[in-house]
């Protein structure tokens, strides 16, 4: 199925298209009634959210990038009472239209920044909810699962900063201090690099100190713990601050 939003130059049109509907919104509303299409998103205050009354995302601004200079955006997925976070990405991301999603695919954000983006995506599967990510610009982009939605889910993504901890499945992670980053983006890199966060993990009435290393599983008890992904990008010879950090912890049970 062709995209709508497979490329930035189609996001300028769809956010176009965005102005028009908000625009009708307030002409609409001042006549006391309104009708407002399920396929537009809705623009306010630096947030946005689907207008479908059973998936909504909150689209939020974070700033900018210090290094690249690109706009950054919390993506949140709320259903009903509930809320899942889903990243900070770089970029402006967009909701994508009813009528251009995946397969099996609910309900879908798009972040793009120059030539390339990602997708976040609520796909329903086996009578179950998947919150997956995607980068764009494949032509079968390949998503791995973030988060399981359900009271049976397994899977559940979670976001920590240094001293700022976060939980899932009755455990607690908070990291503590980068022991080493060696990580390399750019041309210029000969190599990727490794990166180590050490945190105080506790569960129930136990905690202990633990070393993570980038994409190196740890098994704690019944639970696999993966940092699956750290936030800024590390330019070479550029240093982070510690307080800029952001780590992806999955939890699976």
């Amino acid at each position: 199925m062709a995209r709508v939003l497979s490329h930035p130059s189609q996001q300028t049109a769809f956010s176009n298209n965005v102005a028009i509907a908000a625009i009708a919104f307030v002409i609409a509303g001042s006549a006391g009634s309104f009708i407002l299409r399920p396929d537009i998103t809705n623009s306010i205050a630096g947030e946005a959210a689907t207008t479908t009354s059973m998936y909504v995302w909150k689209l939020t601004d974070v700033g900018f990038d210090k290094t690249t200079g690109a706009p950054r955006t919390q993506v949140t997925l709320k259903i009903a009472t509930s809320s899942y976070p889903a990243g900070t990405y770089s970029g402006n991301c967009t909701v994508i239209d009813s009528a251009n999603l995946r397969q099996n695919e609910k309900a879908a954000v798009a972040c793009w920044w120059e030539e390339s983006g990602k997708e976040i995506g609520l796909f329903g599967e086996n009578d179950a909810l998947f919150v997956k990510l995607a980068d764009l610009g494949q032509r079968e982009p390949t998503f791995s699962t973030l988060s399981e939605i359900g009271k049976n889910a397994r899977i559940r993504t979670i976001y920590a900063r240094i001293a700022q901890g976060a939980s899932a499945f009755g455990i607690k992670i908070v990291p503590l201090e980068v022991l080493e980053d060696s990580r390399c983006s750019g041309a210029a890199c000969a190599r990727s690099g490794i990166l180590r966060v050490k945190v105080e993990l506790t569960q129930g009435e136990d905690s202990k100190v633990l070393t993570f290393a980038l994409d190196q599983p740890l098994s704690i008890g019944q639970m696999r713990i993966t940092l699956t992904a750290v936030e800024p990008q590390r330019p070479s010879g550029e240093e982070i601050d510690p307080s800029a950090y952001r780590f992806a912890f999955r939890i699976e049970r």
